[in-house]
Formats: structure tokens, sequence, C-alpha cells
């Protein structure tokens, strides 16, 4: 009976580091708004046909990557609220979750707050639909470069994966990609 209750132990302790392992490590997709019409005030700016078209491209690269988006985020701003909607349209099966809007991704929120939030998430896969210069400065922070290393197109993506215990240089680029350079490959303008 001792030999039963100490393989039971062992198997609830592996089972236990293998739980805390998934967390080790977390897909987060940052992305900027797609492209936007002109106007003002700027909270109220809506998707141009452009952008709106660019979002069914970006989500067939995250769907090609076989990603399930368990975490989809956006500012409270009209223009990254339409870009996560459309996400989660485009994406089908492969988004478990309805968008929501997130108040640290309200254009020049601390990045604290978002660090934070990514420290308590349970999320494998995050799309976060957010603004320049904010997502760059994300990213900068996630890849342990300057600040001013990158700068974001409408409709761009940059593809991380992120460790933990979350520290300014852990996480890894594994691709970025804007709309045109999706259409260049498609051959299409």
């Amino acid at each position: 009976m001792r030999l039963k209750t100490a393989f039971v132990k062992a198997c609830f302790l592996a089972l236990r580091g293998a739980e805390a392992r998934l967390k080790e490590r977390m897909k987060l997709l940052l992305a900027r708004h797609a492209d936007a019409l002109p106007g003002s005030p700027d909270a109220d700016r809506r998707l141009s046909r452009k952008g709106e078209s660019d979002i069914g491209l970006m989500a067939k690269l995250i769907l090609g990557a076989n990603w399930k988006i368990d975490e989809l985020l956006h500012s409270p701003l009209i223009r990254a609220k339409q870009t996560a909607q459309l996400f989660a349209e485009a994406l089908g099966a492969s988004c478990t979750v309805s968008p929501g809007s997130a108040p640290f991704l309200s254009p020049g929120a601390e990045l604290d707050d978002s660090v934070a939030h990514l420290s308590k998430s349970r999320a494998s896969a995050a799309l976060w639909v957010f603004h320049m210069p904010d997502v760059a400065t994300y990213a900068s922070y996630f890849l342990g470069l300057p600040p001013a290393s990158f700068y974001v197109t409408p409709g761009t993506i940059l593809a991380l994966n992120i460790s933990f215990p979350l520290a300014p240089g852990k996480a890894m680029l594994i691709w970025t990609m804007q709309p045109e350079g999706i259409a260049l490959f498609r051959g299409n303008d």
C-alpha cells in the first residue's frame, strides 16, 4: 500500500510540475490596430476598407501557425476594438475567447500594468491589439532592446515567445509580419 501511495504522490507531483512548465512560456502576439480612417476625435476613428481586408490576411498567418488564441484583448479605442473583433471572426475556432477591452492597452498606459496582467494570465497564446508607440515599447521591453528599436505599421503583428518569470529581454521574437508582406507573398498588391 505504501508503494501505491508513493506512486500516486509521484504522479501528482509530476503533473503539477508539467502544469508549472506550461506556464513557463507563452505566445504573445502584439498587434497594431489595422489601417484607420482619418478623423476626430482620435478615439472614434474607424477602420478603413484596407484595414478590414488586412486583418483577414493577418488572421491567415495566425491560422497557419496553428495557435489557439485563448486571450484576445484590445485597447478601448474603436479602431483597436474593430481590429480585435475582425480577428476573432476570421480566426473562428482557433480563437477560444471573445475580445475584451483592457485599460492597460490604452494609449500611453503604463507598461507595468501589462506585465502585472501577464504574470497572472493563464493564456497559452494571447493576442493584444493596441497602438503605436506602445506596441514598439512593449516589444522592446520584452526583447530587451532600446525603446526606439521598432516602428510598427498598422495591421502588423510581432509574435513573441515570453518566458516566466517576466523580465526585460527574456522573450524571443518568433516572427513579425505586416499585411503588405503577406500580400507580396500571395502576389497581390
